[in-house]
């Protein structure tokens, strides 16, 4: 938690989603499973080093394959931290529909933004996906707008 996040948030409601979703990263061991990845990747790349012809190719290919998994479980992993926030936000007696709030404001923000280079190697979901799952667990309306990934800015 910083000054920065502080400034972003309307009220505690939104506070307790954003922190919600921090505490749902350690409850579903997030940060253990990516070590164990590494580990498992780690053991892979020295045997791949061992072999004797093309061991480069196989490393590269294998350097690959591991980045990829590794986001896809990132990305992942982000969708259920939102999930578990609406849902420990509700439990503790705030309103679990800030979480939607505070991610409207983030996905205001990235619209802001000047558009960037596309990249395969994002660690968060797109907001909107972001805000679907919330409003799933919600059991709110899921409409067009919620299953649009575009983050370009307004206007254009």
């Amino acid at each position: 938690m910083n000054k920065g996040l502080i400034d972003k948030v309307a009220n505690d409601d939104e506070l307790a989603g954003v922190l919600g979703h921090e505490v749902a990263h350690i409850v579903a061991r997030h940060s253990i499973k990516k070590l164990q990845a590494i580990m498992g990747y780690s053991i892979l790349r020295m045997l791949a080093a061992a072999m004797p012809e093309g061991a480069g190719q196989v490393g590269n290919a294998a350097d690959v394959a591991f980045t990829e998994i590794l986001l896809g479980y990132a990305r992942e992993d982000e969708l259920l931290a939102d999930q578990l926030a609406s849902r420990y936000a509700k439990l503790a007696g705030y309103n679990p529909h800030a979480m939607i709030d505070f991610l409207d404001k983030l996905q205001e923000i990235n619209r802001r933004k000047p558009p960037g280079p596309k990249s395969y190697f994002k660690t968060h979901p797109y907001v909107p996906d972001r805000i679907r799952i919330v409003k799933q667990e919600l059991g709110e309306r899921i409409d067009f707008s919620d299953y649009i990934n575009i983050e370009e800015t307004k206007g254009k």
